[in-house]
Order: structure tokens, then sequence, then C-alpha cells
């Protein structure tokens, strides 16, 4: 079934970017104080400020700097635009009459946003790495541009914007920011490294690699406790007040699970959800999603909830195949006013 593929994909990741917390361990699940997101960008590409050259010693031997992902992934990643340009001539560095880096990254990381919300393939393949398409997809390799043409159609479309920058660490031709953005209703934090690039002529922000990060949790929010069971879900409470929620999940059981959190229509039934191919069916709204190992713990926050009935299932599959919402695995909580 078209859906347990997907939901099978996302236990490989190890970044949480394309159903939230779904593609983290539980030990990293993380959330932030539900900040008013930045007005959403289009989906287009965003041409990075030019550089210019700067005077440097003629007769001085050209050093290329290395860039220092081991600090934010596991291995260096080799992608246009990750290192700095070397040059007899000259070094490269931003024009006086630039506007800030500041917001020419404000931009292009709203931009990408935008087009993971729209799975723009045509757009993404030219702005984000086959590395980060792989994390994004959590399918635990690199996606090059066929692949990641293959797969990005299977997958459901989710709301990303962006709420801030908390970090920007750039040299000119690259850039290590801290990024705080929406899933659906869950607030989630990363470190991204990106670098000049071309497409097709236009030197663009490209994104290279991510990785989660704690964010802060909001202490104001009401919080329900969640413990996860082969078999069931447990709220305690079962409602809270407000338009934040923390949810405090806790996998009890001896196999990997899912939190799948949905507004749904007061008629859907758990076997409409579990018969869509992505999980998410049409007339739903995604709210926020975690895979838990067995035996883990880790913290979700929701920020912009109306009151209402949300719906949680467990999409994952059991030994025998079928999804675990089939046997048991779904309940509800609400919000009110």
């Amino acid at each position: 079934m078209p859906h347990n593929r997907f939901y099978q994909r996302i236990l490989a990741a190890t970044m949480a970017l394309s159903l939230g917390l779904g593609a983290t361990t539980a030990g990293a699940i993380d959330g932030t104080a539900g900040s008013t997101p930045v007005p959403v960008e289009s989906c287009a590409i965003h041409p990075a400020t030019p550089l210019r050259a700067a005077t440097a010693n003629m007769g001085a031997t050209p050093v290329v700097a290395a860039t220092e992902l081991a600090t934010i992934v596991a291995s260096p990643i080799a992608t246009p635009g990750a290192s700095p340009i070397a040059s007899p001539m000259a070094e490269m560095s931003p024009t006086p009459d630039a506007i800030p880096v500041e917001d020419d990254l404000t931009a292009a990381v709203s931009s990408i946003l935008t087009c993971m919300s729209e799975n723009n393939v045509d757009v993404l393949t030219q702005i984000t790495s086959p590395d980060f398409r792989g994390t994004w997809l959590g399918v635990g390799i690199p996606l090059e541009d066929e692949e990641f043409a293959s797969v990005l159609p299977m997958m459901p479309r989710l709301p990303y914007a962006l709420v801030e920058m908390t970090r920007i660490d750039s040299d000119g031709p690259t850039a290590n920011i801290t990024v705080v953005y929406t899933v659906g209703k869950q607030v989630m934090t990363a470190d991204w490294v990106l670098g000049r690039a071309d497409a097709g002529g236009t030197q663009v922000w490209r994104v290279q690699a991510s990785a989660a990060r704690p964010t802060e949790i909001p202490t104001s929010a009401p919080t329900l406790d969640v413990v996860i069971q082969d078999g069931s879900f447990r709220f305690t409470p079962d409602r809270a007040a407000g338009t934040e929620l923390v949810l405090n999940v806790t996998n009890s059981g001896q196999n990997v699970h899912e939190i799948l959190i949905l507004r749904t229509p007061s008629t859907m039934t758990v076997a409409e959800i579990v018969a869509s191919p992505t999980g998410v069916p049409e007339g739903t709204t995604f709210i926020a999603q975690a895979t838990v190992p067995p035996g883990e713990s880790g913290t979700i926050v929701l920020s912009g909830l109306r009151p209402g009935t949300y719906t949680v299932v467990d999409l994952l599959q059991d030994a025998s195949g079928m999804p675990n919402a089939t046997s048991g695995m779904f309940s509800t909580f609400k919000v009110t006013e």
C-alpha cells in the first residue's frame, strides 16, 4: 500500500523536515513557542545578492577554505557552491550596496520552504542538494534529480512556513543558519548549511545539509501526556484550552510507533484515513507527526490550534504488514477556547 511505503521511509530519516518530528528519534523531538510565521513567499528562483572581487595579495598562494560541515552533519558534503571560491586574484565579498545578508537569506529560505509546501520538483532540484532532499523526505540516502522527481509526487503536500532565523553565520559564499519553521501546526528547528550555486545562469542560495536541533518549549502552554502502547494511545488529560499545546510523548510498547495528528471531518472514519495513499486524505488538515522508538520519550509543540477535535493515528505497519491503526491505534483529543 502506498501510504505504508511512505511512512516506512520516515523511519530512516535523520532530520525532521518532511513530516515534522516524524523523521527524528524520540530523543530529538523538539518544539518551540508558536511565533507568527513570516508571510509566505512565492516558490521561485531567488537570486542571491551579487558578490564582488576584493583586493588580494597578487603573489599569495591561493587557499581554499574548507566548509566545516562536520559540526552539522556526520561528514562533509560536496555540493556545488559548498566551499568558498578560490582565486589567485581575489576573494569574494558582498558588494557595499547589497541588501543585508540576513534579508537575502530570509528571502531564500522563505522561497525554499514555499517550494517544499508545493512539492515543486522543478525549482527544488535547483535550490536543494541531493543530500538535503534525502534527509527531508526520509529515504536515508541522497536523492539525485531523477530519483527526487519520482519520489516527491508520492508525498503529501504539507504547509511549511518560516517563523524566524535565530542564527546566521555567513562568510559570503556559504552560510550556516538556524531556522525555526512550522510544518502544519508543529513548530520545528533545524540547522541548515547553504552555499551559493548556479541555477541556469543565476546565482542562488542552495540548501546543502540540515540537522534537527532542540528548541525552546513554551512554559505557558498546557500539556498533555501521551503514552503509546502496542495497540493504543492514552492521553492524560484528553483536552486543553488555547492555541498552543505541548504533547509529552512516551512509547512504552515494544515496537516503533507513530503519532500522526490530523484535523478531520466528523464523518471521516479511520478506514478512510488508512485507505489514503499518503495518510493525509483530502478534506483533512495535517497538524503534526512523530515516530517514536520503543522506550523513548519526546515533546511535540503545536501552535495556532483552533477549537475542535483532533484525530491521532498510527499508520506504521505491524508484523502482518497492516497499519497499526487497523488494530486500534487511533484516538482523539480536544482543544477548547
